[in-house]
């Protein structure tokens, strides 16, 4: 976090080089890194209290905690963006940020967890801090999609960050809800079924979990499909914001709302590789998904003038290339009847 602070300026220009052409709007963006990156010591905590939830088969706290964030950014964004500007987006993090903290630290005390912090470094504790990086890098892999398609957003026009940064805020919050919600039970779930060699079980609940993910995303999908222009006219559309970012923030979400069933579907076999040990395998699947959603986004917005809608539909097809990377490759026969 120091050294993000500290080189905020050079961050900025690394995820979105077409900000160098506007020295003000550099400077905003840089000091809105620094404002932000304490988030990321906030969400430490917050996964820890997570992690802990989970092993008691608590999953609702977990589920519901990121939701606070996207709320936080709503509010912040309604109220105070007169006052502050771009900046209410980003105190926004932060105060969502503490929110989850307090949320999900208050039930684990609730659980009877007596929290404190040592030096002693239990054995299993040192496993998992190896199998930290990996894991890190699967859970990071849509980041790092974002990442380039932000990067691609900043060379093709004045606003597109924006309209891509605002619909992905929408569209996180069914992904958050449910399926970082589904994701985080099933690991515990299916761990304990592997460990019995309860592989009826194992095999029924991921498949039981990739039916829900389908079920869920219908509604979620048209929901944002029809509703998503009014949504954004309710949520965003004022003083700055025109009718024109409302129309473009909403192509963006129609690109991002197509793929959202391949980003629920991915969650549960991605459980199912955790809970085998497997992290190398989603993190293969993820990397080539983002190879093959990048060049997409290139080829739509440079070949065939897409814009916005071009970028976040490179997000979707990069979600359904690494869902089916990961069906292909799970060792388990995973019946094709689930989606019937």
């Amino acid at each position: 976090t120091a050294l993000a602070v500290t080189f905020s300026k050079v961050i900025v220009l690394v995820i979105a080089p077409g900000l160098s052409k506007n020295s003000e709007i550099l400077e905003t963006a840089s000091n809105c890194v620094k404002i932000v990156f304490p988030y990321l010591i906030l969400i430490g905590f917050v996964s820890f209290f997570m992690a802990l939830l989970n092993t008691k088969g608590r999953f609702f706290i977990p589920a519901v905690s990121p939701a606070l964030l996207n709320l936080s950014f709503i509010v912040f964004s309604l109220f105070f963006s007169s006052y502050l500007g771009i900046y209410s987006l980003a105190i926004g993090a932060i105060v969502g940020g503490i929110l989850q903290v307090v949320l999900t630290f208050y039930q684990a005390k609730k659980e009877g967890f007596y929290i404190r912090f040592t030096l002693k470094l239990h054995p299993k504790v040192k496993k998992t801090f190896q199998n930290l990086l990996p894991s890190t890098f699967t859970f990071g892999i849509d980041q790092i999609s974002y990442i380039l398609n932000t990067i691609l957003a900043s060379l093709i026009g004045a606003g597109v960050i924006s309209y891509l940064y605002f619909a992905n805020r929408i569209f996180q919050l069914p992904v958050g809800i449910v399926g970082n919600g589904l994701g985080n039970s099933l690991i515990s779930v299916l761990s304990k079924h592997f460990a019995s060699k309860d592989f009826k079980n194992f095999i029924l609940d991921i498949e039981n979990g990739i039916r829900f993910s389908l079920i869920a995303s219908i509604p979620s999908t048209f929901g944002m499909l029809i509703l998503g222009y009014e949504i954004i006219q309710v949520l965003f559309t004022r003083g700055a914001f025109e009718e024109k970012d409302t129309f473009y923030t909403y192509l963006a979400l129609v690109g991002y709302a197509i793929g959202l069933i391949f980003s629920l579907a991915g969650k549960p076999l991605k459980s199912a590789y955790f809970s085998l040990g497997d992290y190398k395998t989603p993190v293969l699947c993820g990397f080539i998904g983002v190879i093959i959603g990048f060049f997409s986004a290139l080829g739509l917005v440079f070949f065939f003038d897409m814009g916005v809608f071009g970028i976040a539909l490179g997000l979707t097809i990069s979600s359904f290339a690494s869902f089916i990377l990961m069906w292909k490759f799970f060792s388990f026969k995973i019946p094709k009847k689930i989606f019937l």
